[in-house]
């Protein structure tokens, strides 16, 4: 999988990008910090899940004093050419796939899979559940279609059971909402677990082989049902809770509970690693991510890294270099050319892409 030309009108500060990449693996974004090769990782990420990895708006994405902004991809997948076109005006957008307009996300969601490094990966370890929740949910669901759909059908639900649990009325209705709910649990809870087992099969690994630190590092899946085989159990210990949830009036139990506690030598990273064994188990999740996708869709991940490997000492920034290069293209941004010097030993041709606001100054292959 790779992208073969962007186009951009109007988005962050490109008035007018035109990028036509070559054959070549590595990209290399190079400017001053703030002129606008993140933007560019922005870009393609925007492409792929259709919202913006900064946690902004996507109003924000349209250049100021403009009112809309208009992005084209031609890319390549499985050896297969595809044109994706997304008009984004204020709060909507128009998402047109090989000249098909797109009515739902899901149609096109990740049909370019980009796998994102970033400074806010360590939130996944560090952050609040949620943000560990939804980095899983959007790890299976990528490939997974009928996981995104079983998530949005338990929302809507827990959405419906939450209102009757608030407005303190229409409780025989509960009964219904948790056999439902009970259903989408098990499927999603199961998912949840062989992920879990699948990440754990190589995390320690890859761990020590990048930071050569001598740790067993591991992901433990917490959940209320974790133990539960069947929908009666599930459906059971809803019910041996309602008095509690109407009490609250919401649901103090479900799937939305869920976490993922990091551990390194059994212990939560949270209380016991440091800032860099954190940055590196982080980094590791990604390139098993990178991996899992690769081996399940028989295709390679866009790679696309902001920044993030420079807080690595050199050692531990070669290694990391060393299990990218599997993959058929790499986005890369650097704010100097002292940090070309991560690249010399690698025999793969590179391409540096100098940015300068919102222009492409230079392309050149060395």
């Amino acid at each position: 999988m790779n992208i073969l030309e962007i186009e951009a009108l109007n988005f962050r500060n490109y008035k007018d990008l035109k990028l036509n990449l070559t054959n070549n693996k590595i990209h290399i974004l190079k400017s001053p910090n703030g002129m606008g090769k993140t933007n560019i990782i922005e870009l393609i990420f925007f492409l792929s899940y259709y919202r913006s990895f900064r946690n902004v708006k996507q109003r924000e994405l349209i250049k100021i004093n403009s009112d809309k902004c208009f992005i084209k991809a031609i890319y390549k997948r499985k050896n297969i050419t595809n044109e994706k076109i997304i008009k984004i005006e204020q709060n909507k957008k128009e998402i047109i796939n090989n000249n098909k307009k797109i009515h739902k996300i899901s149609e096109s969601f990740a049909d370019i899979i980009p796998i994102l490094f970033c400074n806010e990966d360590i939130d996944i370890i560090t952050g609040s559940p949620t943000i560990r929740r939804k980095f899983f949910d959007m790890f299976i669901s990528i490939l997974d279609k009928h996981y995104l759909l079983f998530l949005k059908d338990y929302y809507s639900l827990l959405k419906q059971k939450n209102f009757i649990l608030k407005n303190k009325k229409n409780f025989d209705l509960l009964d219904i909402y948790d056999k439902q709910l009970s259903e989408i649990i098990l499927k999603i809870k199961k998912e949840r677990l062989n992920l879990i087992f699948y990440i754990n099969q190589s995390f320690s690994k890859k761990y020590e082989d990048i930071g050569e630190f001598n740790q067993n590092v591991s992901i433990l899946y917490n959940s209320n049902f974790k133990e539960m085989q069947d929908v009666n159990s599930i459906y059971n210990f809803l019910k041996k809770n309602r008095d509690k949830d109407i009490k609250f009036g919401y649901s103090l139990y479900g799937i939305h509970k869920d976490n993922y506690i990091f551990l390194m030598n059994n212990l939560p990273f949270e209380k016991y690693a440091s800032l860099g064994q954190t940055r590196l188990a982080s980094l590791v999740l990604k390139l098993i991510q990178a991996e899992y996708i690769k081996k399940k869709s028989n295709d390679s991940p866009i790679i696309l890294i902001d920044d993030v490997i420079l807080e690595l000492d050199n050692k531990r920034q070669k290694n990391f270099i060393k299990e990218i290069l599997d993959y058929e293209q790499i986005f890369i941004t650097i704010s100097d050319d002292k940090h070309l010097l991560l690249f010399k030993d690698i025999n793969e041709p590179k391409d540096i892409i100098e940015i300068d606001y919102g222009r492409i100054q230079k392309i050149f292959s060395y």
